[in-house]
């Protein structure tokens, strides 16, 4: 009797402990997406130097924890996915997911990759009728850049973003967008608590993307088990916190960002040219002999159209004893073709301006010698899943027909393949 009344009394005791646990303080800190890219206020810097103010001892992100588990990410393409899984990896903080993986009434996520690329392919290859959206895409993106970043008549950081950007852009959405996006924060609110529970930290950060983060802060409010703590009040952030994150590794990622992808092929006149200038100009102070600032330089040279000045500097990094790697996450987002290799991404860039000068069979040997890598051409061009950029096809293509040093030369990079990553669960 005296043990069963001793157990009732720490069952008791122990549920009384349990309904005193202290709510779990979550931060929802709203991103951008690919515009971390070309928001000079609001980089993928100034996210790494949030976090390191909010300093959590958890992350969510919108993507599976399986994958994150194994060390990577579903979705490789939102910059601020790499920026949170690099925190938690330093810090050896968990970052979990909100995604299920496989989708749910998906039994072979692979094989519905191949029939999505296929499809893909398809309309692809239809190339006037793929052109014509991807011109339409590309002109209304690069306009909106210019609008919303590099031509604003004032900054656009996260503090006026919360204050009043995120409001203005949700009323701009419709109300069948504003209906999906209230059941999507409901749905992950849900998933947000179901969570929390079983892991041991109290302290969370949510990095979602605005138009998942807006409506979440309003769903999540009240919530038992949680407080929401304003993200505003890790705002403004402290300037050293900024000048520590502006180093090698984000100077060069944002400079790629710019100088190095499709909306820069496009229309370079759409990007803050003084304000990279500046960044440039940093990163040759921080690592003035680092092949990565060089080759920095002479994309900078070559989107300005000084090519001879540009291929100087190709042509000797290209021949490096030694190569080096790009410190920042890849993606074909950000650095096209996604290469960490400096060397290699050298040497496709020297061939481009040999081919532009009229040096074709010094452009084809190179191509040629970059072709035969075969698949390794592809291993870093991941952007969901199984899908990959077709890398290989972008560099037969410049076998098949020179390169222009035009706009038309976005349009190599719409095919895509499938593989199956080492990481993948």
């Amino acid at each position: 009797m005296r043990t069963a009344l001793l157990c009732f009394s720490l069952w008791l005791h122990g549920g009384a402990l349990a309904a005193q646990a202290p709510a779990a303080r979550i931060v929802i800190v709203p991103t951008i997406g690919s515009d971390h890219q070309f928001n000079l206020d609001y980089s993928v810097a100034h996210l790494a130097a949030l976090l390191d103010v909010i300093r959590p001892d958890g992350i969510i992100i919108d993507d599976a924890s399986t994958w994150l588990a194994r060390g990577c990410l579903l979705n490789a393409v939102p910059p601020e996915h790499h920026v949170a899984l690099s925190h938690a990896r330093t810090r050896g903080i968990p970052i979990l997911g909100l995604r299920d993986w496989p989708p749910t009434g998906v039994t072979d996520p692979y094989a519905a990759s191949e029939r999505a690329m296929l499809g893909a392919n398809q309309s692809a290859r239809d190339t006037v009728a793929s052109r014509a959206a991807w011109r339409e895409q590309l002109d209304r993106r690069t306009a909106e850049i210019a609008r919303l970043y590099s031509h604003a008549p004032s900054t656009t950081g996260l503090a006026e973003l919360l204050t009043g950007g995120f409001a203005a852009r949700e009323r701009a959405l419709s109300s069948q967008q504003r209906t999906a996006g209230a059941a999507r924060a409901a749905m992950l609110a849900d998933s947000v608590l179901r969570r929390i529970p079983a892991a041991s930290s109290r302290e969370w950060a949510i990095v979602v993307n605005w138009a998942v983060a807006v409506p979440l802060m309003r769903t999540l409010h009240g919530r038992a088990g949680v407080t929401i703590v304003p993200v505003e009040s890790f705002l403004p952030l402290p300037p050293g916190r900024l000048e520590a994150r502006l180093d090698r590794t984000h100077l060069s990622w944002i400079l790629s960002s710019n100088l190095d992808e499709f909306y820069g092929m496009w229309a370079p006149q759409a990007f803050a040219r003084e304000r990279l200038a500046d960044l440039m100009r940093r990163l040759e102070i921080i690592a003035p002999d680092d092949p990565v600032t060089h080759y920095m330089r002479a994309r900078w040279l070559m989107q300005n159209r000084d090519f001879a000045a540009a291929d100087t500097i190709f042509a000797r990094l290209a021949a490096l004893d030694a190569d080096v790697s790009f410190p920042f996450p890849i993606n074909g987002k950000w650095i096209r073709p996604p290469w960490r290799s400096v060397r290699r991404k050298a040497q496709l860039n020297h061939a481009h301006i040999l081919d532009y000068q009229g040096k074709r069979e010094d452009a084809l040997a190179i191509y040629r010698e970059l072709i035969a890598l075969g698949p390794q051409l592809d291993a870093e061009a991941r952007s969901f899943g199984f899908l990959y950029d077709d890398i290989q096809a972008a560099i037969r293509s410049y076998i098949d027909v020179p390169y222009t040093a035009s706009q038309s030369e976005a349009f190599r990079h719409l095919l895509g393949t499938v593989r199956r990553p080492e990481c993948a669960p």
